[in-house]
């Protein structure tokens, strides 16, 4: 029988285009070193290269991330950062 497999949010989606999928990488884990652990491993979330699954509505897509990057942005005068995967 196979193992259940726990799911962990890292992103939301942002934007679906024809080139890819954009997602933006969820608050907790847009610090400089967005780490989940997972049992005893850890690992980056949505590094370059890493597989994720987008699950909406009963379907589930396997994706490669292939390009991270930040934004900057200004709420009430604070500088704030967003990352974002494709």
């Amino acid at each position: 029988m196979a193992e259940q497999q726990m799911s962990i949010l890292i992103a939301t989606l942002t934007e679906v285009r024809g080139d890819g999928i954009l997602a933006r990488v969820i608050e907790e884990d847009a610090t400089d070193t967005p780490l989940l652990t997972i049992g005893n491993e850890q690992m980056l979330a949505g590094s370059i290269g890493s597989y994720v699954v987008v699950r909406q509505a009963g379907v589930a897509v396997l994706a490669l991330v292939f390009k991270m990057w930040q934004e900057d942005r200004f709420e009430q005068g604070e500088r704030l950062s967003d990352r974002f995967f494709l």
